[in-house]
C-alpha cells in the first residue's frame, strides 16, 4: 500500500469512528423533560399544556423527586418538531430524546472450579481481606443494574444472596409496600414491566457472580451464607438493548429500596442530563456508583463514555487490567477521567442455568470494585459513596501499566480498602474530592462507561467544520508518514 493509499485509508477509518462517536440512537416517539421547580405537568405556561390537551403528548411516568417526566408523542408527531416546540415552554428546564443503549455479546467458555478466591489470579488480596472481616454484621445490598440475574443459580440460591423485599408479600398481586411495583420480591424487570428480573442474556449473571465472589468463595461446597445481598434490576433486554428512562427507573428503584452500592457495567457515548440528575441523586442519598470505563481502547479524556463521564463525586470509573497487572488492550483509559484499574480479563464467574464461564471487559472489572465497596460499607455503615470512593482510590497499588492511564495510576487492593474502612471514623473528612456540576462536560470530568454497551446516535454526520477539524488533527500523522517513507528510502 503506497503512502497516499495509506492516508486515504486512515481518513476513511477516522470518518467511520467519528460517525460512530456521534451516533446516538433514540426512540422516535418518546422524550424526557425536566420542569422548573414551580411547574407541574401538564399545567405549564406554554406548549406542554396545550399539546397535552390536544392529545399530542401523554405521560408515561414521572420521577417526582427529580421533577423529570417521560412523555409519549402522538402517532405522526415528529420527534425533532416536538423537541423544538417543548423548548419554547417557559416552564421547561430541558428536553431530550429517550436514548437507546445496546449491549455487546459475551465470551463464555467451559465449566470452572477452585478453592479460595479463584476468579482471578491478579494480586488484589481478596483472601487477605476475607481474613479480617468482622463477623455477624448486617448485609450490604448491591444493585445489579444490568440484563438481570439468574436468581435460581446454585451459587445465589446456595448462599442466600438474592435480595428479598421485606415489605412485599409474594404472589398476592398487591403492592404491599406502596413503592409502585406489585410483588417485587426480588427486584424488578423494567423491560417487561414485571417482577421477574431473570437474566435472558448472560451478562448480568456473570457480573453478579463477580460482585459476590469478592466477598466469599463462590466455588466452595457447601457455600456459606452471603455477607452481602444482590438486588437484580433488569433494564437491558435479551438483545442487550435498553433506554435512558429504564436506566433512571432502575437507579431510582435501587435508591428507594435500600441498595448501598450501584453496579453499572454499561454505558455509551450518549450524554443524558436526566441520567446525570438521577446519578446526582444517588450521591445526595449516600450511594456508591461504580461504572465501567469501556472496551474500545479509547481515551475517555477526549471522548467521554457515559454514565461514568459525569462530574459526580460518588462515581468510580474502572479500567481493566490482566492477571499479570498489564493494562488490558481493549480497555478505555483516561488520566483525568478514569480513576483506577481492576482485573477484567478472563474472569471466572456464574452464567445462567447453573453454568460457569470466563469473560473479559471493563464490565468485569467494575463488579470487583462494587463488591469491595459493599464489604467496606458492611464494616462501617456510615460510609457514604464519596468516602467509599476516596478510600478505595487511596488504597490502590501503583502499577507501571497504569502510569498515565488512570488518575490514581493504581489497581484495586481489596485488603487495603477494607482496612481503610475499618479504621474510618464518622468524623473523618474526605481527602480526595472533585466538584459536582449540573452540566454535562464535553471533555468529561470524571469519566467512565461500559464494557457492555455500544455507542448510540441520532444519525448526525460531520459537517464542513468537522471535516476541517478532522484534517487538521490528521496533519501531524500525514507528516509522520511522509517522513517515515523518506527515511525508509534513505536506509
Amino acid at each position: 500500500m503506497n503512502l497516499w493509499r495509506r492516508i486515504v485509508h486512515i481518513i476513511l477509518i477516522a470518518f467511520a469512528l467519528h460517525s460512530v462517536a456521534l451516533a446516538q440512537e433514540s426512540l422516535s416517539d418518546e422524550v424526557l423533560i425536566k420542569l422548573k421547580p414551580a411547574a407541574a405537568f401538564p399545567n405549564t405556561r406554554g406548549y406542554i399544556k396545550s399539546a397535552h390537551a390536544a392529545g399530542l403528548l401523554s405521560q408515561n411516568r414521572a420521577w417526582s423527586h427529580l421533577n423529570i417526566h417521560h412523555l409519549k408523542l402522538a402517532p405522526g408527531l415528529s420527534l425533532a418538531n416536538a423537541i423544538t416546540n417543548i423548548k419554547t415552554d417557559p416552564d421547561v428546564e430541558y428536553v431530550e430524546p429517550n436514548y437507546i443503549v445496546k449491549a455487546d455479546q459475551l465470551q463464555q467458555f467451559g465449566l470452572l472450579g477452585g478453592s479460595g478466591f479463584s476468579q482471578s489470579s491478579a494480586p488484589i488480596k481478596v483472601d487477605e481481606a476475607w481474613s479480617i472481616l468482622t463477623t455477624d454484621l448486617p448485609r450490604t445490598v448491591v444493585a445489579i443494574i444490568d440484563t438481570g440475574v439468574d436468581t435460581s443459580h446454585e451459587v445465589f440460591a446456595g448462599s442466600e444472596s438474592i435480595w428479598v423485599n421485606p415489605n412485599e408479600i409474594p404472589g398476592n398481586g398487591i403492592d404491599d409496600d406502596g413503592n409502585g411495583y406489585v410483588d417485587d420480591v426480588n427486584g424488578w424487570n423494567f423491560v417487561s414491566k414485571n417482577n421477574s428480573p431473570m437474566d435472558d442474556q448472560g451478562h448480568g449473571t456473570h457480573v453478579a457472580g463477580i460482585v459476590l465472589g469478592v466477598t466469599q468463595n463462590i466455588f466452595a461446597n457447601p457455600l456459606e451464607k452471603s455477607k452481602i445481598l444482590l438486588m437484580p434490576l433488569k433494564f437491558l433486554d435479551s438483545q442487550g438493548s435498553g433506554t435512558t428512562s429504564d436506566a433512571i427507573d432502575a437507579i431510582t428503584y435501587a435508591i428507594k429500596n435500600g441498595a448501598h452500592v450501584l453496579n453499572n457495567s454499561w454505558g455509551g457515548t450518549g450524554a443524558s442530563q436526566a441520567l446525570l440528575d438521577a446519578i446526582k441523586h444517588s450521591k445526595s442519598t449516600g450511594r456508591s456508583f461504580v461504572a465501567a470505563a469501556g472496551n474500545q481502547s479509547n481515551d475517555n479524556d477526549s471522548n467521554p463514555t457515559y454514565p461514568a463521564s459525569y462530574a459526580v463525586e460518588n462515581i468510580i470509573a474502572v479500567a481493566a487490567t490482566t492477571d499479570s497487572d498489564a493494562f488490558a488492550d481493549f480497555s478505555n483509559f483516561g488520566f483525568k477521567t478514569v480513576h483506577m484499574g481492576a482485573p477484567g480479563q478472563d474472569i471466572k464467574s456464574t452464567l445462567p442455568s447453573d453454568a460457569y464461564g470466563t469473560s473479559s471487559g471493563t464490565s468485569m472489572a467494575t463488579p470487583f470494585v462494587a463488591g469491595t465497596a459493599a464489604l467496606m460499607i458492611r464494616e462501617k455503615s456510615f460510609l457514604d459513596g464519596v468516602r467509599v470512593r476516596n478510600l478505595i482510590l487511596g488504597g490502590t497499588d501503583k502499577i507501571t501499566s497504569l502510569s498515565g492511564k488512570v488518575s490514581t495510576e493504581g489497581r484495586l487492593n481489596v485488603y487495603n480498602s477494607v482496612v481503610a474502612a475499618q479504621n474510618a471514623t464518622e468524623t473523618s473528612s474526605s481527602t480526595l474530592s472533585s466538584s459536582d456540576d449540573n452540566t454535562i462536560y464535553e471533555g468529561a470530568i470524571l469519566g467512565g462507561g461500559c464494557g457492555l454497551v455500544k455507542s448510540t446516535s441520532n444519525g448526525s454526520r460531520p459537517g464542513p467544520s468537522g471535516l476541517v477539524a478532522l484534517v487538521l488533527l490528521l496533519m501531524p500523522l500525514f507528516a509522520f508518514l511522509a517522513l517515515r517513507r523518506r527515511c525508509l528510502y534513505q536506509d
